[in-house]
């Protein structure tokens, strides 16, 4: 199983706090094989330091930037988003248009992109991450469901077609 995250590796992306609900989650859910999958640019070797210090260093992968991370994103099982601050994460709708099951910390647009269709968390509680990534884990249905609610939602809220009928229903009342 793979639980992956993905951006530029930094402080405001909350890289650490990822690592931390890595080493609860392994803690927890030692029961689990599960592999910790970050997607994106790293600038600096400091999370090796952490990844060590962790223990972590056999499940955690920094994989790099990919042109296109799509197929990295929709083989996760659980796609967290662990950002100290983020306005309107684009990285949560890519991963709800793929299906993917989703926790996220409570930061910028998340509740309002997500509703009931992934598990949303305070900012910056790790236990809290972690609990609901091996609640998740341990019930692939309830997984699934969350996925396809994810996908749903996306389509639903952020497709282009509703917004082009929006906007010709706007152009057309002038």
């Amino acid at each position: 199983m793979v639980v992956g995250a993905c951006g530029t590796v930094n402080d405001r992306k909350g890289t650490d706090q990822w690592l931390r609900v890595a080493r609860a989650v392994r803690d927890r859910g030692s029961h689990l094989d599960v592999r910790f999958r970050w997607i994106g640019q790293k600038k600096t070797a400091w999370p090796d330091d952490l990844v060590a210090e962790l223990g972590l260093g056999d499940v955690v992968e920094f994989a790099g930037q990919f042109e296109d991370p799509y197929p990295q994103i929709a083989a996760m099982h659980v796609f967290t988003l662990p950002s100290r601050e983020d306005a309107f994460p684009l990285v949560v709708l890519e991963a709800m248009a793929l299906g993917r099951p989703i926790v996220a910390f409570d930061v910028g647009s998340v509740l309002d992109q997500l509703g009931d269709a992934g598990v949303v968390v305070a900012a910056g509680d790790t236990d809290a991450m972690a609990d609901a990534v091996v609640g998740l884990l341990d019930d692939p249905a309830k997984a699934h469901t969350l996925g396809k609610a994810a996908a749903a939602r996306a389509r639903e809220i952020h497709d282009v077609a509703p917004f082009h009928e929006a906007v010709r229903r706007i152009v057309a009342s002038l």
